[in-house]
């Protein structure tokens, strides 16, 4: 298992992530992971995308813009709109790095995020043929 620090661009802003890179076969599946409400990456979800690595699904958990070790200003505002983009552009990432099968891409979320994970599943759903399957 590898674990990188990574950033991608969201609104015109850089969202910083780890990106985490199971050992074994190519292409692997990955999962987008973020905290709900107001939490960053260093609150515990590292324990799940350090298990779904073990597992051999690659992870990538992110902090909003805003949040965390992403840009962003004002700091600590919650946007919905902006946090389901950031998701949007986590999914475009992770479907960028070559390792990563496109077609088997999930997202996670945990409290507040959860409820993104939906949306951003519908959204996905209904502009493109390529979906974002929510895990919460």
């Amino acid at each position: 298992m590898d674990r990188k620090d990574v950033t991608f661009a969201s609104g015109g802003v850089d969202c910083a992530a780890w990106l985490y890179q199971p050992d074994g076969n190519r292409p692997a599946p990955l999962i987008v992971m973020a905290h709900g409400f107001s939490a960053t990456r260093e609150q515990r979800l590292d324990a799940y995308a350090e298990r779904f690595c073990a597992a051999g699904i690659g992870a990538l958990l992110f902090d909003y813009r805003s949040f965390g070790a992403s840009g962003g200003e004002p700091r600590q505002v919650l946007d919905i709109r902006a946090q389901q983009a950031d998701y949007h552009a986590a999914i475009a990432y992770a479907r960028s790095l070559d390792w990563v099968d496109g077609d088997r891409v999930a997202v996670f979320g945990s409290s507040f995020s959860g409820g993104h994970v939906l949306a951003v599943g519908a959204q996905r759903s209904s502009r493109s043929g390529r979906r974002a399957v929510p895990v919460h």
